[in-house]
């Protein structure tokens, strides 16, 4: 879907959004897949 790339106290991290439901996302994270819920 869409990348990003953050940098979090000198740290990079590479974030692709994989599919987005609702208030849930499913994040990839430098590798690692994540679901998270997002507040706005």
């Amino acid at each position: 879907m869409k990348n990003f790339k953050f940098t979090i106290k000198g740290h990079d991290y590479d974030v692709e959004i994989k599919d987005f439901e609702d208030n849930i996302a499913h994040i990839e994270v430098n590798g690692t897949v994540y679901q998270v819920e997002i507040h706005c």
